[in-house]
């Protein structure tokens, strides 16, 4: 078979980016040549489009996945598509999507977590919203009434928990950036972030950390 009919038949399961063709015929032994030339009539006759394999992934993901464009954009890379494409994809898939599926992909999220104590809910969300995709700000904006309810729900000992839980987080990431060489501003600023990646809400993050600072923790 030539390098074209080849990848033709790798095309009846699904569409396919221009480096996913390279990649196959390279493992069917096909020479440089052949790849090349199979490739472009491929391109020329429409078979191959990485503009139109963007925009599919991103119908499909409005419609299936919910994921967020940052969790999309790794898995376009994944399949090949170049880095100077990725940002294409604002072209299909707007900010204004991008917050809708968020908020599907939410209720899905408060229905798997709702069991759980409101000390470890929110949290458990947070990351697995963030590991589809989400920033820690547009999941916190739109978890904003779960966060405000947080405190009534929340008994005294359920309190000191959580205080605990975020004493210790805090120690954690200390010794860590510590250790990678960061003190003064850029110390606090790290250890920020990652005690938002663990789900505190911000009052109780720069709470700690004035505390902190206080005792001497931040010094500049």
């Amino acid at each position: 078979m030539s390098a074209f009919d080849r990848a033709m038949n790798y095309l009846t399961y699904r569409d396919r980016t221009e480096a996913e063709i390279v990649e196959y015929l390279q493992k069917k032994n096909y020479s440089e040549k052949e790849i090349a030339e199979g490739l472009a009539l491929l391109i020329q006759y429409g078979y191959i489009d990485d503009d139109r394999y963007i925009k599919n992934a991103c119908e499909v993901n409005k419609i299936t996945k919910y994921y967020g464009k940052k969790r999309l954009a790794q898995e376009l890379l994944q399949k090949g598509i170049p880095k100077d494409k990725i940002e294409d994809m604002n072209l299909y898939y707007s900010d204004e999507e991008e917050t809708s599926c968020c908020q599907k992909l939410l209720e899905e999220a408060l229905k798997r977590y709702h069991r759980e104590e409101p000390i470890n809910r929110v949290r458990k969300i947070m990351n697995w919203m963030m590991r589809r995709g989400y920033t820690y700000d547009l999941v916190h904006t739109l978890l904003s009434d779960e966060l405000e309810e947080l405190p009534e729900k929340t008994s005294e000992s359920d309190r000191g928990s959580r205080r605990d839980s975020l004493e210790t987080a805090y120690q954690k990431y200390l010794r860590m950036q510590r250790l990678k060489g960061y003190d003064g501003y850029e110390l606090r600023m790290r250890v920020q972030r990652n005690l938002r990646s663990r789900g505190f809400s911000s009052s109780e993050i720069h709470a700690l950390l004035n505390e902190k600072k206080e005792e001497g923790d931040f010094d500049e």
